[in-house]
C-alpha cells in the first residue's frame, strides 16, 4: 500500500499535438476546517506521507509530528512548543492501521472487509463506542455509531456520482462522526492508512451541504460547507503542490 496510491489525483494539461505528463498533486494547504480553525498546511516525505501539520487551531501554534515504521506510525502533537499529546497506530502486514493507543481516553481496534475499514471499537474506561461502516458503490454511504454508555448515533453521507473524492474533504464532512476520531487521523485516512478512500466526491454530510470551486484543471480551490443552523458553516481555500 502506498499512500500517493490512493491519496492524490493526477494533474494534466490538454494538449491533443503534445500531451503533457501526468503529475500527481498532494494538498498542501487548507483553510479552516472542522479539524483546525485555522489556516492548516501539510508537509510531505519523499513517499507522500505526512510527516508534519502545522496549523493555528483557537489561537495557538499546532504542529503534529509523523514517524513512520515498518510496522507502526508515531504521532506528536505540540501546542506553542509544548508537547500536548501522543499516539501510536500499529500496522498490518499491509500497511493498515489496525490498533491506535494514546491520549484519546481510549484504546481503538479496527477491522477491514476487501481493504475497506468496516467496523472499529473505542474501549473508554467508562464504556465502549463500536462504529459499523457501511458502503455502496466504492463510497462511504452510513455509519452507525453504538455506545454502551450514551445514546448510539449514525451519519449519513451522500455522493455527487460524476465526480471523483475531493482529497481532505473528511476534514470538513467528518464521516467518522464524534467519537475521537481527530485531525491527525483524518490526515492517516486521507493517504490511504484506513483503508480506501470513497470513489465520488461528497455532496452532503448530516446536517451539512458541501459544494466546490474548480479550476480549469478540474481540482477543486475552495470547499464550502453549508450548515444548519447551530452547526459550523466553511468557505475553506485548497492549496496543491504538482510533481
Amino acid at each position: 500500500m502506498t499512500a500517493a496510491a490512493v491519496m492524490f489525483g493526477a494533474c494534466s494539461k490538454d494538449g491533443d499535438d503534445n500531451p503533457q505528463a501526468e503529475k500527481e498533486c498532494r494538498v498542501t494547504t487548507l483553510g479552516a476546517s472542522a479539524m483546525y480553525d485555522g489556516n492548516t498546511a501539510f508537509e510531505y516525505d519523499s513517499q507522500s506521507r505526512i510527516v508534519k501539520i502545522t496549523a493555528n487551531d483557537g489561537g495557538d501554534d499546532y504542529v503534529a509530528d509523523f514517524t513512520y515504521q515498518s510496522s507502526k506510525i508515531t504521532v506528536k502533537e505540540y501546542y506553542d512548543g509544548e508537547l500536548d499529546a501522543e499516539y501510536e497506530f500499529t500496522l498490518n502486514g499491509s500497511g493498515l492501521i489496525t490498533s491506535a493507543t494514546g491520549d484519546y481516553g481510549g484504546d481503538k481496534t479496527f477491522t477491514y472487509d476487501n481493504d475497506y475499514l468496516s467496523r472499529f471499537t473505542v474501549e473508554y474506561d467508562h464504556g465502549t463506542s463500536n462504529v459499523n461502516i457501511t458502503y455502496s458503490n466504492g463510497n462511504l454511504t452510513q455509519v452507525n455509531i453504538d455506545n454502551s454508555f450514551d445514546s448510539s448515533d449514525s451519519r449519513t453521507i451522500a455522493y455527487d456520482t460524476g465526480k471523483s473524492y475531493q482529497p481532505f474533504t473528511s476534514y470538513f464532512a467528518e464521516p467518522f462522526g464524534d467519537v475521537s476520531f481527530w485531525g491527525v487521523e483524518y490526515a492517516l485516512y486521507e493517504t490511504g492508512y484506513f483503508g480506501k478512500l470513497p470513489t465520488n466526491r461528497i455532496a452532503s454530510a448530516d446536517n451539512a451541504t458541501l459544494s466546490y470551486e474548480t479550476g480549469s484543471d478540474g481540482k477543486a480551490t475552495r470547499i464550502k460547507v453549508d450548515a444548519y443552523e447551530g452547526y459550523s458553516s466553511y468557505n475553506a481555500a485548497v492549496g496543491y503542490q504538482c510533481d
